[in-house]
Order: structure tokens, then sequence, then C-alpha cells
């Protein structure tokens, strides 16, 4: 899916971010309950869950939210964008 939507969107204005939390840490975090709930069977196709998921290989960032604050994850990823689209 990443592959098509950089083919659909172009290279040169695609830019994969990873978002890197575990699921210890994403459930912590769910207020609505919803890893409860696909653990209990009630969702299906959960990602990190029963649903797979695809660490990316090479992504352009990766936010790592256990360590950056959400300021500081904001930043990284709009300078990044702010680099990138220089260079349009």
């Amino acid at each position: 899916m990443r592959e098509l939507a950089k083919e659909i969107i172009g290279e040169k204005n695609f830019l994969e971010v990873f978002v890197k939390c575990s699921i210890a840490e994403c459930k912590r975090r769910d207020p609505k309950g919803l890893y409860k709930k696909a653990e209990l069977g009630l969702i299906d196709n959960f990602t990190g869950v029963t649903g797979r998921y695809e660490i990316p290989e090479e992504p352009d960032i990766i936010v790592d939210t256990e360590i950056l604050s959400i300021v500081d994850s904001v930043s990284l990823v709009f300078n990044c964008v702010n680099k990138s689209s220089e260079g349009i």
C-alpha cells in the first residue's frame, strides 16, 4: 500500500513518516479501549493486535513518540516537510 501511495502521489511529493510507538504504550494511551475490544475479539483486523502491521523498511522520518514530546514530534515532521518542499 505504501508503494501504491508513493506511485499515486509521486515520489517527489511523497514523505513516509513512521510514527513509532510500542503496542504496550498504544494500549496505555487508548482512551476508547479499542485495544481491549480487539483483544476480546470484538474488533476484527485491528492493527497490531489481530491485524498485521509492517514496520517501514526505509521511512523518511521516524517519530518515536515514546521519546519525543508532541511539540518535538510535530517540529520534526514540519521541518522535514519544509526541507523537502524546498527542493521542489
